[in-house]
């Protein structure tokens, strides 16, 4: 199961349909964080940027034209990095896996993104993202900057998040075939679990029953902070530390869901319930 590039440049493609003509699109993925000293946590992709894009490595982003033109700029291929951090696409890759109409390596990003916006009128990107904003900004200012020399800076600006939350509402068939497989191992987790479960145990231990059945499944992760909440921890809101012994006779709510993450592309479902441990 994988979602084919057509279906993202389809996806690209409704989005410039929704915006105003003359209007350009630029999306961020967002960066690696650290854990402590030199690790990092596992990298996820922006939600909206990987919807129109498939793209999954860190710091990239997508300037996005008319009919559903795309340029991603990604980290550069680099040997030794790659050797301690794993595989890079690098802007060829980007262009043939990705269905870029051009790619460049990510010290481009500051030209690219002046040519792009030079005589655009609407820019659209995500309110919430600061450091989109301020590049966004700094660029529009360097083009009203050299009007006299033919710069046309834009002059509106679209959150681009209610624009894509909407066309989420709707999914592709490849959505829903990766989203009925999560679905299922989020069953046998559960089924898992319940079998399993024992007075005595420690909630991170009946969780961990779920984790193996996700990951053996091949859902990487889940798809957000396991609940294993027994007695009165059930009454928590988004209780996740899941530290305390199970006793005898607990209620046990579980709220968790696998995440898939099939050919590069993620997708996840939500599945909870409570049980009665006897």
């Amino acid at each position: 199961m994988k979602i084919e590039t057509q279906t993202y440049q389809a996806r690209r493609e409704r989005l410039m349909q929704s915006l105003p003509e003359n209007s350009v699109v630029v999306i961020r993925t967002g960066e690696l964080s650290t854990r402590n000293n030199d690790c990092e946590y596992e990298f996820r992709p922006h939600s909206s940027f990987f919807y129109l894009t498939g793209f999954p490595e860190p710091s990239a982003y997508a300037i996005i034209r008319a009919g559903g033109e795309m340029t991603l700029v990604t980290l550069p291929k680099d040997p030794e990095k790659e050797q301690w951090e794993g595989f890079r696409f690098g802007s060829e890759g980007a262009m043939q896996s990705f269905g870029a109409t051009d790619a460049l390596d990510l010290d481009g990003l500051d030209d690219a993104l002046f040519s792009a916006l030079d005589g655009t009128t609407n820019v659209a990107y995500l309110f919430d993202d600061g450091v989109l904003r301020e590049k966004v900004a700094d660029c529009r200012d360097k083009l009203s900057a050299r009007a006299r020399a033919g710069a046309v800076a834009p002059t509106s600006f679209i959150d681009a998040a209610p624009i894509i939350a909407e066309m989420r509402l709707i999914k592709d068939k490849e959505e829903i075939a990766i989203m009925e497989a999560a679905a299922q191992i989020s069953v046998e987790a559960h089924k898992q679990a319940m079998k399993s479960v024992r007075p005595g145990m420690m909630e991170y231990q009946l969780e961990a029953e779920l984790n193996y059945v996700f990951m053996k499944s091949g859902a990487r992760q889940p798809a957000y902070n396991n609940i294993v909440a027994s007695g009165s921890n059930a009454c928590v809101l988004h209780y996740i530390k899941n530290d305390e012994p199970i006793e005898d006779g607990d209620l046990i709510l579980i709220d968790a869901g696998a995440e898939t993450r099939l050919l590069c592309r993620r997708h996840h479902s939500y599945f909870s319930c409570q049980w009665q441990v006897q």
